[in-house]
């Protein structure tokens, strides 16, 4: 597995958006770089985004959601509405991306976080959320636990591995290596042996108590005899309850038929009634308009002629008026026409005058804009001419008088030009003019000479000031060095004289120990005295522990002033070279631009030591002056163009003036077509509207006449029908027909009325038919009677019924009893036979916690770890040895220090650089069983390289560069160490500003 690059946006301090791409410059030609920054700048954050892109964690906070970055403030930049990270990694499945965010709503507040994987094609897996986490661990093949012991390495962590007990280190490399799986077999082991013992002992109670509750075969045999004659009484009385329910359910029934006959002879009366009263309210209607039912269409086509000539009246009149309103319009237009044209016209002729007269205003508007164009065309061409000449042309202005005037200014001008060039009436202007440019740029380049030579002399002066300084700082450096360096010497002896006493010291640490412990009046372990003289008062190290720490103080402190004082000899002697080889430098300049000085100033005409800036400005002067001299004369040249020009535009306008004075005494409009369009579409559309007119009244008209006389007809008929005898008019008629909906309802409404009465009929013959049926079949016996007896007869049935019941769950509960002891003898005859392979089990791993298993395990799990780290501690110092303790030694890890003759001791006696080294290798060889068959192909190293001295900090730093090299890993270190810095070209930088944010630059 191996880290391609990392995205992220506002994440703690670091805001903004920000990447990292391991597979680009500088880290695809130098995979291993630091992390840098001071404190709180978000070094770690970098980690932080890694594990949170891929399994929603961080070390320092564990699981992350809505709540958790609420109630502690943490990943979302302050002030930021949205967070995110991504990281692209490699592994044996493919490329990928799995990407985290967050975000803010509408009203600030905090959205649920979305995970999701991406393939190296960038398309979205279909993967809930809640399972990306889990998926990335299947892809990668570690979880977050291993991940972040085998590719975040923080160093602190590791200490805490070296130095734990036996049990807390136990628990430390469970978690670690994921190991925990023996321990739960040690303890289902104990958990199977004990539950398949007590299922056999349960088993064998329950057998005892089942026998407890047999019956004994007499009493068995009772209850048998009992129960079958039970059996038998319930037959007889359900037959008789049976016949009872029978001659009850008759009598009811003959009481339910005569309620029923009662009820329909009611609602027959009710329809009768009913009828009566639709024949008086609604019988006339409906035998009106069956007596004209026979005209009926008649009536209503007589109806609509009627109306549609009434209508067409009415038309008539509407359409007569608006036969005057035209006539009216179209005499208006034609006085418009009139006013427009400038002549009286006629309605057969109202196109022609229109069309004639736009033909002579647009005559007369070409000769205009042709006019104008010309007019045009020339002022362009004057401004053209002008544009480099002091001549504006102004309309409405003597421009004439203005170019004269212009004129006679610019030949002056030329006058004095020649007289500050110095230019003779004959002379060649070119050449002239050449000799000045070379004169001019060897006056310019001894110039800057000049000012060059200048300040190399000045610098000169300063770096023989700065030789003498530092000659005398080299005087007194060696000194001061040959102090330190003895002071130095002879404190890192005293130190090494006494850790050698101190190391005597802690072989008699184990007795010395062992006495403290002694109590009063209690045997001693080892001899069994009671008596315990050497138990106090024992002598003790920490005096001399603590001035051994003085001593190691001191021997740094001056062996630092040493390294000081030499890297500053250096430094200097590297100065004082650098400084003579710069005075020689400009001592070679300063001849050099000496002589180019010479050299530059042959044969001009005025001393060497002559001001070079004057000479320089008379010289620029008399080219400017030529060059406005042929400026000038260009002027002049194009004044002379511009005269005719102007003249013959003066003429164009006053015609232009003539034309349009005659244009506008016919037509002052805008726009002829337009003007002349709208009086021509309006005539138009009034004639067409006088047509339309005539024709829709000549056709009301005669329609009218047509509905009239169909009219008459129908009348004439309508009066010698009989249907309509007894009606005064025919309109009365026509009133009396139903519409269809009223027809229907009234018609719909007394058959209803009608089918109802037919219907009491037929159910109230059917009902007496049943009641003579029914009457026949019953028992004289009143039904209270009936009831009375029936419900006696059932309470002793149920008494009989419980008694059968309780004899038949006695016979029962028996023969279940005698089944279940057999079953279960069976069970534990089988049980036992079982139960012997998880006795041994347990014995050989068994107990309640699972530690027995766990320790085992854990042991071998350890003494590989101890190997691994070893393979890489060789690389790092050829000191130290780890191993695991031995019966006699305390549960803490033992160092042998091959220095001091493979001495064995606690890795708790070891200094702060000694920690770290150990710490490393284990770190590393934790890094490598964590990833168990895992290429992993990145890594990550969190501080602790502050606790080194600079000889071990690059031995560490060679065999991380070998690691690197060897396995082709990207490493990435976390530090503030300067000298780390300097060692490792290649580093994220991280810097803060003033408002807590930070930046981040990799260089």
């Amino acid at each position: 597995m191996k880290i391609l690059s990392i995205h992220f946006k506002n994440i703690n301090s670091l805001k903004g958006t920000h990447q990292i791409d391991f597979t680009q410059a500088p880290f695809d030609t130098s995979p291993l770089f630091a992390i840098t920054g001071p404190t709180g700048s978000g070094k770690s954050t970098l980690l932080d985004v890694i594990s949170l892109a891929l399994f929603n964690q961080v070390p320092r906070l564990g699981k992350i959601s809505k709540k958790e970055i609420l109630a502690k403030g943490a990943l979302l930049t302050r002030n930021q509405k949205d967070a995110s990270a991504s990281v692209r990694y490699h592994c044996k499945a493919g490329i990928f991306t799995s990407s985290w965010s967050i975000s803010t709503n509408k009203k600030h507040q905090l959205r649920d976080y979305e995970m999701e994987i991406a393939d190296e094609a960038g398309t979205i897996l279909d993967i809930k959320r809640s399972r990306v986490a889990a998926h990335n661990e299947k892809l990668i093949g570690l979880n977050y636990d291993q991940f972040i012991k085998s590719v975040l390495l923080a160093q602190g962590e590791f200490a805490q591995f070296l130095k734990a007990k036996k049990d807390e280190r136990g628990a430390l490399l469970e978690k670690i290596t994921g190991t925990g799986i023996y321990r739960e077999l040690g303890r289902k082991a104990y958990e199977r042996f004990k539950s398949e013992g007590r299922n056999i002992e349960n088993q064998q109670n329950e057998i005892r108590t089942h026998q407890k509750e047999l019956l004994e075969d007499a009493v068995y045999v009772a209850y048998a005899d009992k129960f079958k004659t039970k059996k038998e009484d319930i037959t007889t009385y359900e037959t008789l309850i049976k016949k009872l329910e029978t001659d009850i359910a008759l009598k009811e029934s003959l009481d339910k038929i005569r309620r029923e006959i009662t009820a329909e002879a009611e609602r027959q009366l009710l329809n009768t009634k009913k009828m009566d009263v639709f024949l008086e309210k609604s019988g006339a209607d409906l035998n009106n308009h069956e007596k004209i039912r026979p005209v009926a269409d008649e009536l209503r086509k007589w109806s609509t002629v009627r109306d549609r000539y009434i209508d067409l009246e009415k038309q008539c009149t509407i359409l007569s008026i608006n036969k005057e309103e035209n006539k009216k319009a179209i005499d208006n237009l034609l006085k418009r026409v009139a006013r427009f044209i400038g002549i009286e016209t006629k309605s057969f002729n109202v196109e022609a005058d229109i069309n004639g007269f736009c033909e002579i205003v647009r005559e007369l508007q070409k000769k205009v804009g042709d006019k104008e164009k010309e007019y045009s065309s020339l002022k362009s061409l004057i401004m053209e001419q002008a544009r480099e000449t002091d001549f504006t042309y102004r309309p409405k202005s003597d421009n004439y008088g203005n170019l004269k005037r212009l004129h006679s200014e610019s030949e002056k001008k030329l006058s004095d030009l020649l007289k500050v060039s110095g230019i003779g009436p004959n002379a060649n202007i070119i050449s002239f003019r050449e000799g000045l440019k070379e004169k001019l740029s060897r006056s310019q380049q001894l110039e800057k000479k000049d000012i060059a030579l200048k300040q190399e002399q000045k610098n000169l002066v300063q770096y023989t000031t700065e030789l003498e300084q530092v000659e005398q700082q080299l005087k007194a450096l060696p000194s001061e060095m040959e102090l330190a360096e003895a002071k130095a010497k002879r404190f890192n002896a005293e130190a090494n004289a006494l850790q050698k006493s101190l190391e005597i010291e802690s072989l008699r640490a184990s007795l010395d120990e062992h006495r403290t412990k002694l109590k009063k009046d209690e045997p001693c372990p080892l001899c069994g005295s009671l008596e315990h003289p050497f138990a106090t008062h024992l002598p003790s190290n920490h005096t001399k522990g603590h001035e051994l720490n003085t001593l190691q103080k001191q021997f740094k402190q001056w062996n630092d002033v040493f390294l000081s004082k030499k890297s500053e000899i250096t430094i200097l002697n590297q100065s004082n070279q650098t400084i003579v080889s710069r005075i020689a430098s400009v001592s070679e300049e300063i001849k050099n631009l000496m002589e180019q000085e010479r050299k530059l100033s042959e044969g001009l005409p005025f001393p060497s030591d002559a001001n070079w800036e004057n000479f320089t400005h008379n010289c620029q002067k008399k080219l400017d002056a030529i060059d406005n001299l042929e400026a000038e004369k260009r002027i002049i040249s194009q004044y002379n163009a511009l005269l005719p020009n102007l003249e013959k535009l003066d003429i164009i306008t006053n015609q232009g003036k003539e034309i349009r004075t005659e244009l506008l005494k016919k037509y002052d409009g805008t726009n002829i077509n337009s003007d002349s369009q709208e009086l021509l579409t309006h005539w138009t559309e009034l004639k067409k509207e006088k047509h339309h007119i005539d024709n829709r009244l000549s056709e009301a008209r005669a329609e009218a006449q047509s509905k009239w006389k169909e009219n008459q007809s129908l009348e004439k008929h309508l009066y010698h029908s009989d249907s309509l005898k007894g009606f005064n008019e025919i309109s009365e008629a026509y009133k009396s027909l139903l519409d269809e909906q009223t027809l229907y309802r009234l018609q719909s409404e007394k058959s209803a009325i009608s089918n109802a009465l037919t219907q009491s009929d037929t159910t109230l013959k059917l009902l007496n038919t049943q009641l003579a049926a029914a009457e026949k079949l019953e028992v004289h016996e009143p039904k209270t009677q009936l009831q009375n007896r029936f419900e006696t007869k059932r309470n002793e049935l149920e008494v009989i019924r419980e008694e059968r019941n309780e004899f038949e769950r006695v016979l029962t509960n028996h023969t279940i009893k005698t089944e279940k002891i057999a079953i279960l003898k069976q069970h534990i005859s089988a049980e036992e036979k079982q139960l012997k392979r998880w006795k041994l089990l347990n014995e050989l791993i068994g107990d309640a916690q699972g530690k027995r298993f766990n320790d085992f395990a854990q042991d071998l799990t350890l003494r590989h770890l101890v190997i691994l780290a070893n393979i890489r501690l060789a690389d790092l110092s050829d000191r130290y040895r780890l191993d695991t303790p031995s019966d006699e030694e305390d549960d803490g890890l033992i160092v042998l220090d091959d220095h001091m003759g493979s001495q064995r001791r606690s890795v708790r006696t070891l200094s702060g650089g000694e920690t770290f080294l150990l710490s490393l290798s284990m770190a590393l060889a934790l890094s490598d069983l964590a990833s168990n068959n895992v290429e992993i192909n990145s890594l990550f190293i969190d501080e602790g390289f502050g606790t080194l001295d600079p000889e071990t900090l690059d031995q560490t730093l060679d065999t991380l560069e070998k690691l690197q090299s060897e396995s082709s890993k990207t490493i990435g270190i976390i530090s503030h160490v300067d000298s780390l810095k300097e060692r490792i070209a290649t580093q994220i930088q991280l810097q803060r500003n003033g408002q807590g944010y930070s930046s981040l630059k990799v260089v």
